[in-house]
């Protein structure tokens, strides 16, 4: 086999595969352009899904003939001088291949303007090979327009998706680069349709309303931390959670990336607030000091590598989590949604009696002294309904406190505050178990994780093990097969041991359907102002909601609305 030298046309097709996904990719390299080129308004306008047809143009400050010619050829750049420029990027294009990429695989013409120049230069490539050059009267600011994609690429054009598939990667990548660039307006037209309306705006909540719409933006508590990161953005209350991470924005030095390290960050801070298997939304943007990160990871640039990823991450996690300790997390009866129910959870307040159903009554406590707390707003315990919530005239309306949640949220926090050990079960009879040699080594090294969640063992013999008992919470005729089962997910141990912990909470609280006295009544609140987030059980369940003075007005018609 004789090694060859690449013709410079298969060395383009081959770096725009790398970097030219798909339309959407297109579009998020050239809005990259328009933003580097200070554009404060970007007009995309596509056809079939950009598929047919990309335009893309912008009012930033243009390139001038000679520039513009250089635009096209592979590695020209602008925004970088030496190899130092590499690993201190202020800019979200910086590689020079992405205008070169984009015209090697489609009919492409560009047309640009300086504000100095008088008249702009027009270039049409096919293919990646410059077919004409010539001037054109227009206003300052480039526009670069893209027809039959991959054309000559049709291995590639073949793994294209469906026109909407491709529709929702335009949509998204506009979206998320409009929701961190407040000061500049995003158009997108698809078929002549206007699909997104993102005007400039000196409020960033204002560009999120125009993206997400109002419904989110008064769910959303606004972040500013300051260490040796800076984190701003906004945070969802932990009443909106979508079913996905679709919501979700991470933004370093204004470029989205998808970083789990930050990503897994933020839902630790939300820990024990939400639903399982529900998500919050969150748009934040982390400034770090260029050098201390590496953009120049993947060719698409969504993904990058931080030095100190320990330190950022639990920057992050402090930043998230001291903004929601400190927000009233209460919620209001009227923002409940029905999405937040368990219906698996769902609770019958009626008691049987012979054959007839009696409703329990309210009971009314005549001693109705106001509690000062420091977390938890003032209030005046009221009674309790239903043996199952404490009722309290707030400061703005009736609090609702589920006597369960707020005491499982004390237990937990008590059980993970003094390493709490779980209780064990013996087995009837002690099963022996053989091991291969790995998995008898990753036993060896585990007994004493395995004994804080409930297990007891002893070595018997080679690669053997005596199970004595097991969590009190298992099947003791499944012993056996629950410790092989947890052995393959030990690295996960601190998820285990809180899931049992979170089990004996619930365990270990007042129920429903328990009589409780004013005296009990106050202790159970004393003691959830303790907590460090009171607002919520374990379970992400709320603790108390309140129904606001508004609210009862609205309901009893003496206000509109």
């Amino acid at each position: 086999m004789t090694i060859k030298i690449l013709e410079e046309a298969l060395i383009n097709k081959i770096a725009a595969g790398e970097v030219i996904e798909r339309p959407a990719s297109v579009i998020k390299e050239l809005i990259e352009n328009s933003i580097d080129a200070g554009a404060d308004e970007i007009i995309i306008k596509i056809l079939k899904s950009g598929k047919k047809q990309i335009i893309v143009k912008d009012n930033g400050s243009g390139m001038d003939p000679d520039d513009a010619q250089l635009s096209i050829v592979r590695h020209a750049t602008s925004k970088l001088l030496s190899d130092e420029d590499l690993f201190n990027i202020n800019t979200l294009g910086f590689r020079g291949e992405a205008l070169a990429s984009i015209a090697a695989v489609s009919n492409f013409i560009l047309t640009s303007k300086t504000k100095e120049d008088l008249t702009g230069i027009k270039i049409e490539v096919e293919g990646g090979n410059i077919r004409n050059l010539s001037q054109v009267g227009i206003s300052e600011g480039t526009t670069i327009e893209i027809n039959d994609l991959f054309f000559n690429m049709p291995a590639r054009k073949q793994f294209l998706k469906e026109d909407s598939t491709e529709l929702n990667h335009i949509i998204d990548i506009i979206n998320r680069y409009a929701l961190i660039n407040p000061q500049i307006s995003f158009k997108l037209i698809h078929n002549d349709n206007e699909l997104i309306n993102a005007p400039k705006t000196n409020n960033w909540l204002d560009k999120i309303i125009s993206i997400y719409g109002k419904e989110i933006v008064k769910d959303l508590i606004e972040i500013s931390y300051e260490d040796s990161v800076k984190i701003k953005g906004f945070i969802s209350k932990p009443i909106l959670t979508k079913k996905d991470k679709d919501f979700q924005s991470i933004y370093v030095n204004g470029r989205y990336v998808k970083d789990k390290i930050i990503s897994d960050a933020v839902h630790s801070a939300y820990h024990t607030l939400l639903n399982v298997h529900r998500f919050p939304v969150f748009i934040i943007n982390l400034e770090i000091n260029p050098k201390e990160i590496d953009v120049n990871v993947h060719p698409t640039k969504a993904l990058i590598k931080i030095k100190a990823e320990d330190l950022i991450q639990d920057q992050v996690y402090s930043a998230i989590r001291d903004t929601l300790m400190n927000n009233n997390l209460i919620q209001n009866i009227s923002e409940i949604r029905t999405s937040q129910l368990h219906s698996t959870q769902e609770r019958k307040y009626e008691i049987s009696s012979g054959t007839q159903t009696i409703l329990e009554p309210i009971r009314l406590e005549e001693k109705k002294e106001e509690i000062k707390f420091s977390k938890l707003p003032k209030m005046k315990i009221l009674g309790q309904i239903y043996k199952t919530y404490i009722l309290a005239e707030g400061e703005n309306g009736l609090l609702i406190i589920d006597q369960h949640a707020a005491q499982e949220r004390v237990m937990y926090e008590k059980f993970m505050q003094q390493e709490y050990q779980i209780k064990s079960q013996n087995l009837i009879t002690p099963n022996i178990i053989e091991l291969p040699l790995i998995k008898y080594n990753l036993l060896k090294n585990n007994l004493d994780k395995l004994k804080d969640i409930g297990f007891e063992l002893e070595e018997y013999g080679q690669n053997s093990f005596i199970l004595r008992s097991i969590p009190i919470f298992f099947d003791l005729k499944l012993g056996k097969e629950i410790l092989l089962e947890l052995l393959d997910e030990i690295s996960k141990y601190d998820e285990i041991k809180e899931e049992k912990i979170i089990r004996s909470s619930c365990r270990a609280a007042i129920k429903a359907g328990e009589n409780l006295n004013i005296f009990q009544m106050q202790g159970v609140l004393k003691e959830l102002e303790l907590t460090e987030q009171p607002y919520n059980c374990p379970h992400g369940r709320p603790t108390i909601i309140n129904i606001s003075i508004q609210e009862l007005e609205k309901k009893f018609k003496r206000i509109l609305g």
